[in-house]
């Protein structure tokens, strides 16, 4: 009886999954670190997507963030992204008038917070064999 009692505890222990925090910085690397703790932050909000699974949580240190192409959170993935200090005009996402900012493509549940997003520009972006003209911020559902 003991160790049947041992396997239901582990099958239960098994399935529980903790929130990962991936963390983003101007002076990051996306190629050395990992970005799970501020010693190691990756470069790029779109390295921490990549990395991050649903439900985790990528938090961006003050600083300007160019970008040449749009930050995507693909379909079921849902995320937090948000801003170190949670004042919109410490992090700043500047598409530099060559891409939209941010790609959401579920809606609802992903979370973007403290983060400014400027420059974005509407030009043709490809999602799932459509063809859209986005500003700063496309969601799709």
């Amino acid at each position: 009886m003991q160790k049947l009692k041992f396997l239901a505890v582990m099958s239960l222990t098994a399935t529980v999954v903790c929130a990962g925090t991936y963390y983003v910085a101007p002076d990051g690397n996306d190629y050395e670190n990992t970005g799970v703790a501020w010693s190691c932050p990756l470069k790029t909000i779109q390295k921490a997507v990549a990395l991050a699974s649903s439900g985790d949580v990528v938090i961006v240190s003050n600083g300007v963030y160019l970008l040449d192409s749009p930050v995507e959170v693909p379909a079921g993935k849902y995320l937090k992204i948000k801003s170190y200090s949670g004042n919109f005009n410490d992090v700043i996402v500047d598409g530099q008038h060559k891409t939209h900012c941010f790609a959401f493509l579920t809606i609802g549940v992903n979370l973007l917070s403290g983060i400014t997003v400027r420059r974005g520009t509407g030009g043709a972006y490809v999602a799932d064999n459509a063809t859209v003209y986005p500003g700063g911020i496309m969601m799709r559902g």
